[in-house]
C-alpha cells in the first residue's frame, strides 16, 4: 500500500492519476488515505527554504483534498483493490460508510478503517459494530 497526505496540494492531482495507472498496468491499488500531521513543520520547513508551502492553507481544504480523493477511489476501485481510511473525522467516516455502500463493496471488505490507538474509540467501535473492518493503530519508535 502507498500512504498519501492529504494535506499537501499534490496530493488532489496525484492520486487519480495512481487509479488510473492501477487500471491501465492491471494491478490491484493499495492506498492508505493519511489526512495529515505534519502541517506546521512543513509550513516552517518552506518559510526557511524560501519556496511556496506544499500545504493547503486552511483545514478546509485538506479536508476537501481527503474526502474529494477517498470518494474518486472508491467510486473508481474493483473489489481487489484495497483503501485504507486512516481518519478520526466524523463527517470523512460517514461518507466513506455511505459510498462503500452504493458502490456495494461493503462484502468485499476492501474499504478499511483505522484510527490511532486512544483516539476516536466511538468511532471504532460504531465502525466494528455496523461490520466494517476497523483497526486500532500504534505508532512504534521515537518521537522525537
Amino acid at each position: 500500500m502507498n500512504g498519501y497526505q492529504c494535506y499537501t496540494k499534490r496530493t488532489i492531482d496525484v492520486l487519480p492519476l495512481e487509479v488510473v495507472t492501477a487500471k491501465q498496468y492491471n494491478y490491484n491499488l493499495g492506498i492508505k488515505l493519511i489526512r495529515g500531521a505534519y502541517m506546521n513543520e512543513e509550513r516552517e520547513l518552506a518559510t526557511k527554504g524560501n519556496y511556496e508551502s506544499p500545504v493547503w492553507d486552511t483545514i478546509e481544504d485538506t479536508h476537501k483534498c481527503y474526502n474529494q480523493n477517498m470518494e474518486h477511489i472508491i467510486k473508481n476501485m474493483s473489489k481487489n483493490d484495497m483503501l485504507f481510511v486512516a481518519s478520526h473525522n466524523v463527517d470523512t467516516i460517514e461518507l466513506a460508510k455511505r459510498l462503500v455502500v452504493e458502490n456495494d463493496l461493503k462484502s468485499a471488505n476492501c474499504v478499511r478503517f483505522g484510527q490511532l490507538r486512544g483516539f476516536s474509540d466511538q468511532v471504532t467501535g460504531g465502525l466494528a459494530a455496523e461490520g466494517f473492518r476497523v483497526y486500532k493503530y500504534v505508532p512504534f519508535g521515537p518521537t522525537e
